[in-house]
Order: structure tokens, then C-alpha cells, then sequence
């Protein structure tokens, strides 16, 4: 199957053989794939646990997007994932307009739900509200 060929615009199906990758800067997202796992048992997984250059959180955006080229060469080339699960927030925050372009398979990540929901909420207002990313 050919994985670099799938419509991305449209609702797909995805193929059950095919395993979700799952990536992160170390073991941290081991709890992702510990999530995934109790939750839809019946699905292959790929984890990637980049131990070798972590932490990402000093690395220039140069070097993250690097050793994230070679995760995601890996993941979506070698292992054909029909998915990727960015457990890594550095990356996600970091990287979040250019992941889909260095896979094309659909991607999901902590980041962006969050930040889709705030931009439906309210103004933030004096002391009464506080919300912070890290």
C-alpha cells in the first residue's frame, strides 16, 4: 500500500495492518503508547524514543527539524505507519506547520487541540483567568 498517496482533505480509512508511529525526544511518550494501548488494543505501533539526542528542549529548530526528518523517514518509509502520534510537545510546538510536509500521513499532537480549543474561548480577563503552555 501506498501510504504517500492518501487524500488528506477527506475522511480515510485506515488500513488496519499498517501500525501508528508514535515518536518522542526520550521515554516520556511511552505513556502515550501506554494510552493508545488501553484504549484501541487491537492496533499495531511503531515508538521511536530518540534517547540518543535528548532533551530536545536546547536544540535550535535547525537540529530539531533534522533529527525529526530522520524519526519521520524512518516511521513513515521503513516502518509504512499510517499515522503518526507526536508524543514529543517540543517538537509540536516547535515544528507544528512543517511535520505534515516531512510525512504525509495524518499526524496528531498535545499541542494543537489545546490551542484549538482556547481560540474559542474568551478573552482572558485581569487575574480572574490564567492559562500557560510549557
Amino acid at each position: 500500500m501506498d501510504i504517500a498517496n492518501f487524500d488528506l482533505s477527506s475522511p480515510i480509512e485506515l488500513p488496519v495492518e499498517l501500525p501508528i508511529g508514535l515518536y518522542d525526544s526520550g521515554v516520556g511518550g511511552l505513556t502515550v503508547l501506554d494510552a493508545l494501548l488501553a484504549t484501541s488494543p487491537q492496533e499495531h505501533y511503531c515508538y521511536f524514543g530518540d534517547t540518543a539526542n535528548m532533551p530536545y528542549g536546547s536544540k535550535s529548530k535547525a537540529e530539531l527539524k533534522a533529527l525529526v526528518t530522520q524519526i519521520l523517514e524512518w516511521l513513515c518509509h521503513t516502518q509504512q505507519v499510517k499515522m503518526v502520534a507526536v508524543a514529543c510537545n517540543t517538537t509540536a510546538g516547535m515544528l507544528s506547520d512543517e511535520l505534515q510536509a516531512l510525512c504525509p500521513v495524518p499526524h496528531v499532537d498535545p499541542i494543537s487541540p489545546i490551542c484549538s480549543y482556547l481560540a474559542t474561548q474568551k478573552p482572558f480577563h485581569g487575574n480572574r483567568d490564567a492559562c500557560g503552555l510549557a
